[in-house]
């Protein structure tokens, strides 16, 4: 008799993250920024000494993250 394998993934190692995002002209409203800021954020990262995962292009819009967001602003 075969053993039963289960491939249902545990709820410990979800598929998916669940990501904390803002659309980008969201974040430039709210805080001042120019969209050309976060542009050079997300394809200039060194030169602008930001986390290259801190702003992410979905469906060709850009959105920051605000869980690194979070992570850069000190308490």
């Amino acid at each position: 008799m075969k053993p039963k394998v289960n491939h249902a993934p545990s709820a410990q190692a979800p598929v998916f993250e669940k990501l904390e995002m803002m659309k980008a002209s969201e974040f430039c409203e709210r805080y001042g920024y120019s969209l050309k800021t976060v542009y050079d954020w997300k394809y200039r990262p060194k030169h602008n000494k930001v986390p290259s995962n801190l702003v992410v292009k979905f469906r060709g819009k850009l959105f920051v993250r605000t869980d690194i967001l979070r992570g850069l602003i000190p308490d």
